[in-house]
């Protein structure tokens, strides 16, 4: 094992960083903690950071030309009433005092939903903003509650999300998706994250589900839960 002792008087070892960040290291203490000299957290002076083009770096992942229109079912929750979980042992659906993310879901025209969640602190990835899996699985949730105003029951065969700016821990999201076309078995969705009632999203995210029987796809997978 190499290391190698600095001025601040903390012995640092090499194997504790991943191999690409073995090049050298800087005397500076961050926390009571050495930080490699190509620290990502460092910026030079007068450095000008790039600006990204995030509308080339989307996927081109469309909705066939063959699928339909969504179809609302007539017994749908009406415009403005909440959606009622599909599960309750269901991580997206639990209360955050139960583990789970707190996401509110209410029913919007057509085949529209938004969903609103406030950041917990639980979820924090980078220092002070959502961890990238959970508003992903945020976004998947407020689309998947998006087919129960088809009445259907589905599970995601895919999901890409596109991240646009920093989410801050502990601001209001504002999640609106929909149903964007059925084909067959499969439904297109997609949605936007909204935050603290900003007029441009965040992010924004597509996914495909596939419609199946509860009873048939869940039948050999109940016995690994706890919550039944």
């Amino acid at each position: 094992m190499v290391s190698r002792r600095f001025a601040v008087g903390r012995r640092c070892s090499m194997d504790t960083f991943p191999p690409f960040s073995r090049l050298r290291w800087s005397p500076v203490r961050r926390r009571r903690g050495c930080v490699p000299a190509h620290d990502p957290l460092r910026r030079p002076a007068g450095r000008v950071e790039p600006q990204l083009d995030y509308l080339a770096m989307t996927s081109n992942w469309t909705v066939p030309g063959e699928a339909v229109s969504p179809v609302r079912h007539p017994e749908a929750p009406a415009p403005g009433e909440s959606i009622p979980a599909h599960w309750h042992g269901c991580f997206g659906c639990r209360g955050t005092g139960d583990g789970g993310l707190g996401l509110d879901v209410r029913a919007g025209e057509g085949a529209e939903v938004t969903g609103e969640i406030v950041v917990d602190p639980a979820f924090e990835g980078g220092p002070g903003v959502i961890h990238g899996g959970v508003l992903s699985s945020v976004f998947d949730e407020v689309m998947g509650f998006s087919a129960k105003l088809l009445a259907l029951e589905v599970v995601t065969a895919h999901l890409e999300v596109d991240f646009r700016s920093p989410v801050p821990v502990r601001s209001a999201l504002t999640v609106r998706a929909r149903v964007d076309g059925v084909l067959g078995r499969k439904l297109y969705a997609s949605a936007e994250v909204y935050v603290n009632g900003a007029a441009a999203p965040a992010g924004s995210a597509r996914a495909l589900f596939i419609t199946i029987d509860q009873a048939v796809h869940f039948r050999d997978l109940v016995g690994n839960s706890t919550r039944i």
